[in-house]
């Protein structure tokens, strides 16, 4: 599962529990769901049966959960079974004692109305044209509210589905498709069926009006369903699967292992991407034009969906306290997909987003038990700090090793639930050392090493003398990293132990330094203070191969007050190879408020890459020198450039230069907002965009134009924009912001929902806390009902 950040909400089970609460007398081997869905009614109704072998001796009955549901009968064969179901729980009575390893075959007959776990996407009275979808979601542990299943991840078995659904919808779920049934009165039954085990977080269903387009990999069929109008833009989301799955399957050492691989954009979905077995469904948004693309790729959402096939799916976390081997993993070879496709440099591009989401927010071990919800393991440990360790074993042990170890751990336990020390027995059995020493420090400890590095030249020994402390509370941490030494003539790199609290490095070299790599590539998870002198760091802006080492000298220099020191990043904003460093490079000079910087900004506008474009005219909205030059370049990049990001940045912009001054008028600056109020884009970001910024051009008029914007029928994104600028316009009218927001809590859509709970919170008034409450207990998302929870916790205070 890779989290698209849309409000900042998950969909997670509320209560904390590492091993499941039932004790379970049996081992499932197979179910088969047959099953009808009514996506107008919201209706589940059919039976699951169940093949079943007790633990040991004498199980005369079992346990299974089922929330949301009326279970009309339980029948095994001829006979009717006793049963309990009470709140979550369904007990089942044998009709006798059966023996370990006995074959058992029951059927649960049930009607569902789910609220959690099946989602459906209707059609209303202000988004008349919203398609009919239904959709599930399984992880942490919903799949039970619309089935009866063993809803934990310590138990793999295998599956079919049978639905019924109304022409012409398709229902698309796990395995391959067995066929087709025509049915009465406008229904067919698909069939599908999965004989490589899973967990039962990892069942899916989807039913919707698609498109089906095929692809495949050697012999494995590949299916992109899709609403018909996203048929043009789909290859360019999904249209790198099959490389990406011979990549895997090579890397893995194990080809893919299910019988299909369907992928498939949903309406409403909440989060990027879950990876169901054989069956990936995303967020609508993944789907995007030529236009969008220059900003914006689905190709490390895809990859991380696809590598769970084998990091997740092929094997399972045991419980939800390992899970970052399931999201460390597909976070990794995300990266490593990265590196084969695009290069060195955009995989590090990718480990430095994971760095900067983890940075700052260490709280707790990796493998971690005291979790309060469920929804607290999915967090920058699991995916960031998991990948990053991952990528230290790799750079520490070598990659033909990490290959070895990991090939290793997979085929092992692939079918089985793991825990970290399977991980660490693979590595030990195939390097021949303990890494106890490894795994305690970064699985089982908390936090990073912190470096605090300086470095002389002894010009009489000839050697660099270099002094490192780790700095952090922690005790000091044991890595081996690479320390580069760049000359006039070449360079050399030494590879050094460290684990003190102090240490001084002592490093031969015939000249003088230009200046010294910590770190080489970016290795080790850290934090870095190194201290170098000005032209140092200039050497290193320059002629560092690793854009690590060149972006840790421009967020040097740009400390420096000097022109010498702007013209070196600016030089660096015009002439550097990797967009990433080009674009931080413009964030950085935006910081600098002189003549200068605003200078080189302006130069570079036209860089050829749109996320650097994007980039500079964010520093410009910062930067307000040389106005007479920016102002027109930035209308210019406003009505002509093919970015919609480009775009969305250059209103902001704009707005800041008539607010400052006379630069642009507020007449000429609302008939641009209104222009951008026109504009179709990729999730909405032009609008977004003038939507941020319609007050602080003219208070009265950007008011009524964020009042009428955030009435239902009008784009989401927009409405949630609009929502966040009447609020810190209005939040001082407490009483009509409260009526208001309250009024919001009832909106059929649940980001709306989420961005009413977050401002009541905000706006501190007791008097919001009855409208809380109904949230906390009804609504539909678990996640909403844990925000409004927050939320009456906080007002209480």
């Amino acid at each position: 599962m890779k989290f698209l950040i849309l409000l900042g909400i998950f969909i997670m089970p509320t209560i904390a529990q590492v091993w499941h609460p039932s004790q379970q007398t049996v081992n499932i081997d197979h179910y088969t769901l047959d099953i009808r869905v009514d996506e107008k009614q919201k209706k589940v109704w059919g039976n699951v049966t169940y093949t079943v072998f007790p633990l040991w001796e004498n199980v005369e009955k079992t346990t299974l959960d089922a929330g949301d549901m009326t279970v009309n009968k339980v029948t095994s064969g001829s006979k009717d079974l006793r049963f309990s179901h009470e709140g979550r729980k369904l007990t089942i009575q044998f009709s006798r004692k059966y023996r370990r390893a006995e074959s058992i075959n029951f059927t649960i007959h049930y009607t569902a109305f789910p609220k959690r776990g099946t989602y459906f996407v209707q059609p209303n009275h202000s988004y008349p044209n919203k398609p009919y979808q239904v959709w599930t979601q399984g992880e942490a542990e919903e799949t039970h509210y619309w089935f009866p299943c063993y809803d934990f991840p310590n138990q793999l078995c295998t599956s079919e589905t049978m639905v019924s659904v109304r022409k012409p919808y398709t229902a698309i779920s796990n395995g391959k498709l067995q066929k087709i049934i025509e049915e009465a009165d406008g229904w067919r039954k698909f069939h599908w069926k999965t004989s490589v085990p899973h967990v039962s977080y990892l069942v899916s269903l989807v039913i919707g009006d698609f498109v089906e387009l095929n692809d495949n990999f050697e012999d494995i069929p590949l299916q992109y369903y899709m609403q018909k109008k996203d048929v043009p833009n789909a290859l360019r989301s999904f249209g790198k699967t099959p490389k990406m799955m011979d990549f895997f399957s090579k890397l893995t050492g194990t080809k893919y292992p299910y019988e299909k691989y369907a992928q498939t954009p949903v309406e409403e979905f909440t989060f990027g991407g879950m990876e169901n077995v054989s069956a990936s469904t995303y967020n609508q948004n993944t789907i995007h034009d030529k236009r969008a693309h220059l900003n914006w790729s689905s190709d490390s959402l895809v990859a991380h969906e696809l590598a769970h096939q084998w990091w997740g799916d092929l094997l399972t976390c045991r419980d939800w306290s390992q899970i970052w081997l399931n999201e460390g993993f597909a976070t990794y070879y995300t990266v490593l997909w990265l590196e084969h496709d695009m290069g060195k440099d955009q995989a590090k591009e990718e480990l430095l987003g994971e760095y900067e989401w983890y940075i700052g927010s260490d709280r707790h071990p990796m493998v971690w038990k005291t979790f309060k919800h469920r929804d607290d393991v999915f967090d920058s440990h699991a995916y960031a700090k998991g990948a990053w360790i991952l990528h230290m074993l790799r750079k520490t042990f070598g990659h033909d090793s990490f290959v070895r170890a990991t090939q290793l751990y997979l085929n092992r336990h692939r079918g089985r639930a793991v825990t970290t020390i399977d991980l660490q027995n693979a590595f030990e059995d195939t390097l021949g050392k303990n890494l106890d020493w490894f795994f305690k420090q970064w699985i089982y400890g908390i936090g990073h090493p912190q470096f605090q590095v300086s470095w002389k030249w002894d010009n009489k020994h000839q050697m660099a003398v270099l002094h490192v402390k780790q700095t952090q509370k922690q005790s000091p941490f044991r890595v081996t990293l690479p320390i580069e030494l760049t000359t006039k003539s070449g360079k050399k790199v030494y590879t050094v132990d460290l684990e003190g609290r102090e240490q001084r490095i002592y490093l031969p070299s015939k000249e003088q330094p230009l200046f010294i790599a910590f770190d080489k590539d970016g290795t080790i998870l850290k934090e870095l203070k190194m201290e170098q002198t000005q032209q140092q760091w200039i050497e290193q802006l320059s002629k560092d191969s690793d854009f690590y080492g060149r972006l840790n000298a421009a967020k040097a220099l740009v400390k420096y007050p000097s022109d010498k020191a702007i013209t070196a990043l600016g030089k660096a904003l015009k002439n550097d190879s990797f967009y990433g460093v080009r674009s931080r490079i413009a964030s950085l000079l935006g910081s600098v408020h002189s003549k200068e910087a605003a200078s080189h900004l302006i130069a570079a506008i036209a860089d050829k890459d749109a996320r650097v474009r994007a980039s500079i005219v964010n520093a410009l909205a910062k930067n307000r020198f040389n106005r007479k030059t920016a102002v027109p370049a930035l209308k210019s990049m406003f009505h002509n450039d093919m970015s919609y990001r480009v775009q969305a940045n250059s209103i902001k912009a704009l707005s800041k230069y008539t607010k400052n001054g006379t630069d642009l008028s507020t007449k000429d600056m609302m008939e641009l907002l209104n222009e951008a109020l026109k504009m179709d884009s990729h999730l909405n970001v032009i609008r977004q965009a003038a939507l941020s910024v319609a007050t602080d051009v003219e208070k009265h008029e950007g008011l009524e134009i964020l009042r009428s914007w955030v009435k239902p029928g009008k784009p989401i994104r927009c409405r949630t924009t609009a929502m966040n600028e009447i609020f810190k316009e209005e939040k001082g009218k407490k009483s009509l912001m409260l009526n208001s927001l309250i009024k919001q809590l009832g909106d059929s859509d649940h980001r709306i929902r989420s961005a009413a709970i977050s401002l009541l919170e905000e706006l501190g008034s007791k008097k919001a806390i009855p409208a809380l409450i109904k949230i906390s207990e009804n609504d539909d998302l678990l996640s909403l009902q844990n925000s409004a929870t927050k939320a009456i916790t906080n007002l209480k205070k």
